[in-house]
């Protein structure tokens, strides 16, 4: 019974759903007259998630809730955190949806499942840093503050990581970055320092990992907003991928780390992330207006001037939708506006 429940789990994971299938039903059949503990819940949680991977969402989304009814019942919890991690991208849809959120999200905290992506914003993430349009950070769904001064160094260094990707980032880059003008024992000195500060910031010692002395974010259980804007916005371009197009928009609330204006380390990728931003503006509004939702596009073409305030492609645009729209004065006073602003820069 138990290789049953569990091999069908695993064929529903590998999508061999004809196989799944076939184990589940042997594995039900066993269950029925057996006196053992009953697998229940992971049968009903393969079923669903197969269920899922056949475009069935609405019975998906019932299964899992019956899932979740005899997972409460201990002696039909059986070894639902073996398979669970098998089929995360139940958990991950349901989330999506706002489908018994609280419970999912309990069981996914018990069990420590990892995301199947590390682009999903509604997971429970044990750490999320916010660095579009401001700088915070939760730990374990509660806001990091600090009483009196906030530890400058430890956070710049997140940040910093940040900027670089979060991934086999040279620790001597981030020193440098950091600590130009220091000597070099002293800068490695503050490095462990903060390091060991930030590490305990964020709850953990192998949330920041330095391993042959490159750094990395572990990013199956810290979630930052501007990295997976990043990820979502590529994955956009390379596969014309709506709901990621859609997904990173959402993300983007404004310029990464607005208050290090005066961080070196900051600007090159405050500039790539703002010029992916109206990048993927662009190319949505585009698709919009030919399909003939002018309001729809004109709204993103806003949404893009208000973070390139000379983007003249925007202009055009945004103009365009007030013209079919029929709002040809509006139009002749957005036109007029850019010309004032392109006026006022040529003479600065």
């Amino acid at each position: 019974l138990i290789l049953a429940v569990h091999l069908s789990a695993v064929l529903a994971a590998a999508e061999e759903f004809d196989e799944a299938k076939s184990y589940l039903k042997k594995a039900q059949q066993k269950s029925q007259s057996s006196e053992a503990v009953h697998f229940d819940a992971e049968m009903l949680l393969t079923n669903a998630f197969i269920a899922l991977r056949e475009g069935h969402r609405d019975q998906a989304f019932a299964g899992l809730r019956r899932m979740l009814d005899e997972a409460e019942n201990p002696g039909k919890r059986g070894h639902v955190g073996i398979v669970a991690p098998l089929l995360v991208d139940l958990f991950a849809e349901a989330l999506r949806d706002d489908v018994e959120t609280d419970r999912v999200r309990r069981m996914i905290e018990e069990f420590r499942l990892r995301p199947p992506t590390p682009d999903l914003a509604h997971w429970p993430w044990p750490v999320r840093v916010r660095t579009l349009g401001k700088f915070a950070i939760e730990v374990g769904d509660k806001a990091l503050t600090f009483e009196g001064k906030a530890p400058r160094k430890p956070l710049a260094l997140l940040m910093s990581l940040i900027c670089e990707g979060g991934q086999n980032v040279p620790a001597e880059r981030l020193m440098d970055a950091l600590w130009p003008d220091g000597e070099s024992d002293a800068v490695a000195k503050s490095f462990r320092m903060a390091l060991v500060r930030l590490r305990d910031l964020l709850g953990a010692s192998d949330r920041v990992r330095v391993t042959n002395r490159m750094v990395n974010l572990d990013l199956n259980v810290v979630w930052v907003d501007a990295l997976a804007f990043e990820r979502l916005a590529a994955r956009s371009i390379a596969s014309s991928d709506e709901v990621a197009a859609e997904q990173a928009l959402a993300l983007y609330e404004g310029p990464l780390l607005p208050a290090a204006t005066d961080a070196a380390w900051a600007v090159s990728a405050r500039e790539r992330l703002r010029s992916r931003f109206i990048g993927l503006i662009a190319t949505q509004a585009s698709k919009l207006e030919a399909s003939g939702l002018w309001q729809e596009a004109a709204t993103l073409y806003q949404r893009g001037i208000a973070a390139d305030e000379l983007g003249e492609q925007l202009y055009r645009g945004w103009i365009r939708c007030l013209v079919n729209q029929g709002l040809k004065a509006d139009a002749t006073s957005v036109l007029q506006r850019l010309r004032r602003l392109l006026a006022a820069r040529l003479n600065t």
